[in-house]
C-alpha cells in the first residue's frame, strides 16, 4: 500500500508537470512576456495616415511589428456620444506590420449614461467597417484609450464589458486599454492586457513644473503599485517634445511652428526656458487655448523633452520591478520630427533595453 500510494503521487506530479507545460506552450501569450505577440511598437496619432521616407524606413529598421493606430475620439454632442477627429487615409502601412486600431473616449463621454447602451456596438462596428473599407484586414484587437476616475470606474467597466461582446461578434478577440500611472492604484480594468502610459505625469499648466511629459521624481511614487497589480502590461513611453507658451504664468497653447531658437524673437532664459522679446501671431498650427492668439513680450516658452537617458533609467526601473512588461515597448509616437531627437542606437536601445 505505502508503495503504490508513492507511484500514485509520483504518477499524479508527473502529470500536473505536463500540463504545465503544455498550458504554458500552447498559451497565446509567450513565456517572457504579458501581453499577446510582443513585438516593437509604436503608436500612430495624427489627423492623416500618411508615412514619410525616413518614417517607413524607422519601421523597417527597428522591425516595428505592431503599430497602435488612432482611428477616431468619441466625444459628446448634443448630449450624444459621437465621432470625431476621424483618420484619413491616404497612405498604407506596411503589410507585414499587425495594426490594433486604438480608440480615444473624452472624459465627458462617461458623464452620464446617455447613449451608452448603443455606444459598444457602434464602436466595434465602425472599428471593423473603417479598418476594411481601407485595405486592413478584420481587426482582432481594439485598444481603449480613456482616463477613468473613481467616480467614473463602474460606468467605464461596464462599457468595456459590452465593448468585449460587441468586439467578439465582430471577429475580434482582444480588448486592451491605456492605464495611466495614477491609476495603478485603483482596481484594472476588465481588459486582457494595459498598455502602461509612462508619460503625461506631470501639470501641464504649471509654470514651475519641471517637464509634463516626463520625470523621475514624478513616476517614482507610482511605481511601488506596480509588482501587485493584476492586470498583464506592456510599457509606453515618450519620444516627443513641445513647447508650451505662458502668458502671466498661466498656459497660453502648446506653442508649434515656431522657432525658440530665433534670437530675435526669443532670449534664452536657461536649458528649457525661453523669453519672448516681441510681439507675435500665433501660427494656425498652435493650438491656442486662453488669450487673443498672440505671442506677447514677456511670455516664456518652456521647451519640454525627454532626454535618453531619463527614458533608459525610467525603463530599467519598470524592469527591475515587473521584467516582463518590457517584453513589448510602444514609442509614443511615429512622427519623424520628433524621432529624429533620438539617434538609431537611443531608439533601439528603448525597444531592446541593450
Amino acid at each position: 500500500m505505502q508503495y503504490g500510494l508513492s507511484t500514485f503521487v509520483r504518477n499524479l506530479c508527473m502529470m500536473l508537470c505536463w500540463g504545465i507545460l503544455l498550458a504554458s506552450g500552447c498559451g497565446c501569450t509567450p513565456r517572457g512576456s504579458e501581453v499577446p505577440e510582443p513585438a516593437n511598437a509604436v503608436y500612430y496619432w495624427r489627423q492623416e495616415l500618411k508615412l514619410t521616407a525616413d518614417e517607413r524606413a524607422f519601421l523597417e529598421q527597428h522591425r516595428v511589428g505592431k503599430v497602435y493606430l488612432h482611428l477616431f475620439d468619441v466625444v459628446r454632442r448634443n448630449g450624444e456620444p459621437s465621432p470625431a477627429t476621424t483618420l484619413q487615409f491616404v497612405d498604407t502601412l506596411p503589410t507585414q506590420t499587425q495594426v490594433v486600431p486604438t480608440v480615444f473616449l473624452a472624459t465627458n463621454v462617461m458623464n452620464d449614461t446617455t447613449g451608452l447602451s448603443a455606444l459598444p456596438r457602434l464602436i466595434a462596428q465602425r472599428v471593423r467597417q473603417m479598418m476594411e473599407q481601407n485595405g486592413l484586414s478584420t481587426p482582432t484587437e481594439l485598444q481603449i484609450d480613456f482616463d477613468w476616475t473613481r467616480r467614473n470606474q463602474e460606468r467605464y467597466f461596464d462599457f468595456l464589458d459590452k465593448l468585449r461582446t460587441a468586439f467578439e461578434a465582430e471577429g475580434g478577440t482582444t480588448l486592451s486599454a491605456t492605464i495611466r500611472l495614477h491609476q495603478l492604484g485603483m482596481k484594472a480594468p476588465p481588459v486582457d492586457y494595459g498598455a502602461l502610459m509612462v508619460y503625461n505625469v506631470g501639470n501641464l499648466s504649471d509654470p514651475d513644473e519641471e517637464c509634463s511629459i516626463l520625470s523621475e521624481k514624478r513616476v517614482e511614487p507610482y511605481l511601488r503599485y506596480l509588482p501587485g497589480y493584476s492586470l498583464p502590461l506592456c510599457a509606453a513611453l515618450p519620444v516627443y517634445s513641445w513647447n508650451l507658451l505662458f502668458h502671466d504664468r498661466r498656459l497660453t497653447c502648446i506653442l508649434r511652428g515656431v522657432d525658440i531658437g530665433d534670437t530675435a524673437r526669443f532670449k534664452p532664459i536657461d536649458a528649457s526656458h525661453y523669453l519672448s522679446v516681441e510681439y507675435q501671431p500665433i501660427p494656425p498650427t498652435g493650438v491656442a487655448m486662453r488669450g487673443e492668439g498672440r505671442i506677447f513680450p514677456g511670455d516664456i516658452v518652456r521647451h519640454e523633452f525627454v532626454p535618453p537617458t531619463v527614458l533608459q533609467r525610467v525603463r530599467r526601473s519598470l524592469e527591475e520591478l515587473r521584467p516582463k512588461m518590457c517584453s513589448q515597448v510602444i514609442l509614443y509616437h511615429l512622427d519623424e520630427n520628433q524621432l529624429k531627437q533620438y539617434s538609431d542606437e537611443e531608439l533601439q536601445a528603448l525597444f531592446s533595453g541593450n
